[in-house]
């Protein structure tokens, strides 16, 4: 929908190089940004250094910034990133990882819980031209999940993208990607409830922006379409749990128009329209889903060289629905985003938003996520890597009474072991509380992790 949440402030939660589709709602990409997301995607797969240009499709085009180039977690470390192998004018960069993790609470419920160990195979490969100009990269993972005792909680994760971006000039820049993956739900998700296994779903998306600046004045147009198909799962107790009636087509357009007053500054204001039209109408349910929503936003981005990177607005986000008995949901809105290189050695992070998820809970209309997470990410050593995050998360069902209030807390230590290997040690907590019975939970999970990259 419109107001869903930005691009750049999904960029901000998948830095951390675990991809999610639109459906995920707020807590659930907090989730795995701090159980997760210790690295980024690039540090991790240890991407050559590529030139680099200031592009109009930069929040403040004019900054020649270096933020997350410089950002203790993502910044190159010649002597412990992966080398690569040379194709031309091209990067092949193929790695895989191998985790083992404890869960305290697999299932996401209030009582009776149920603890495994996981282990997670996680192959990586990336394709990426190192052109002056230009860019192009395809890109395939892999996150296959093997739980020890409760094997019908195995999961196989893929997904495959290939993209890049035309330079018409210093200023003109075009972007698109294409975008397919198989993915499951996490146990904590309000629409995966009595199923014997995870829900799992197909997510295929195109994607494409242009921008344009004039002078102090920039330009951004994108459009977005993704077609969402779920599978039907069996439940406990016998039955089948339909979920075809989740099936949609999710479009999105925007346009963003900026101003830059300093070199570093700029104000903006954005705006984007969307629909949504579900396969299977009404659902299960009887309710017709199918929705139109916009939302506005205005704000400041600051790109400071190596220093701070920020992104803060305020605005009003709508959607209403075809079918009269779910509410319309219209409320405010609000985004944060924040890199800022505290030292060299120390980096603060913060991403904080409000946006509108789909739900097919009977009478809801939407969840309703406000909320984000912190980090602090420290050079202990120059290959040892602490990381300690923070979130919390307010989500209204819109239409019935039910609230929850997530709140997650997560450290890690990365250890680069030599070039191309890495070992992570990470733990999390997630607690649910909610006024609905039965929907509240508490879940720890500790990992070891081994990386390593050609």
């Amino acid at each position: 929908m419109g107001n869903r949440p930005s691009v750049v402030a999904r960029i901000a939660v998948e830095a951390t190089g675990w991809k999610f589709p639109r459906r995920a709602s707020l807590p659930a990409l907090v989730i795995a940004a701090l159980f997760y997301g210790m690295p980024s995607a690039d540090a991790q797969e240890g991407r050559p250094p590529i030139p680099r240009s200031t592009s109009p499709l930069d929040p403040v085009p004019w900054a020649d910034a270096t933020v997350d180039e410089q950002a203790v977690a993502t910044r190159h470390r010649p002597e412990y990133d992966p080398v690569g192998i040379r194709l031309g004018s091209f990067f092949f960069l193929p790695s895989l990882g191998v985790g083992e993790s404890y869960n305290d609470n697999i299932y996401a419920t209030e009582s009776n819980l149920k603890n495994d160990y996981i282990t997670v195979v996680s192959p990586r490969l990336l394709l990426q031209s190192n052109w002056g100009r230009h860019e192009l990269h395809a890109r395939a993972t892999g996150d296959f999940g093997l739980y020890k005792s409760f094997t019908t909680e195995n999961y196989e994760d893929y997904t495959a993208e290939t993209g890049g971006r035309l330079d018409v000039s210093k200023d003109q820049a075009l972007t698109g990607s294409a975008s397919y993956a198989h993915l499951h739900e996490d146990r904590s998700s309000p629409d995966d409830v009595g199923g014997t296994k995870p829900t799992t779903y197909e997510r295929a998306g195109l994607n494409a922006k242009y921008a344009h600046r004039f002078n102090r004045l920039g330009a951004q147009v994108e459009a977005r379409g993704d077609h969402l198909t779920f599978n039907d799962v069996p439940l406990f107790g016998g039955g089948t749990l339909d979920s075809s009636d989740r099936d949609r087509y999710e479009t999105e357009g925007a346009l963003r128009v900026s101003y830059n007053f300093l070199p570093t500054t700029a104000v903006f204001t954005r705006g984007s329209y969307s629909r949504d039209i579900y396969d299977h109408t009404p659902d299960d349910n009887g309710f017709d889903r199918d929705s139109r929503g916009y939302r506005i936003d205005t704000g400041i981005a600051i790109d400071m060289t190596d220093l701070l990177k920020l992104e803060a607005s305020v605005g009003y986000l709508n959607s209403a629905y075809d079918d009269p008995r779910l509410k319309t949901v219209s409320d405010a809105a609000g985004t944060l985003l924040a890199t800022w290189n505290i030292t060299r050695l120390s980096t603060l992070k913060a991403n904080f938003q409000r946006t509108v998820t789909p739900t097919t809970l009977d009478d809801a209309s939407a969840e309703v996520d406000t909320g984000g997470f912190v980090s602090l990410d420290h050079e202990l050593l120059r290959n040892l890597i602490l990381t300690a995050r923070f979130g919390y998360t307010n989500t209204t069902f819109e239409g019935i009474s039910r609230v929850d209030n997530t709140i997650l807390g997560a450290f890690s230590a990365r250890y680069l072991l030599f070039q191309g290997a890495a070992v992570t040690a990470a733990y999390q907590r997630d607690d649910r509380s909610s006024n609905t019975q039965g929907a509240s939970y508490n879940r720890d999970m500790v990992t070891l992790r081994f990386t390593y990259g050609f």
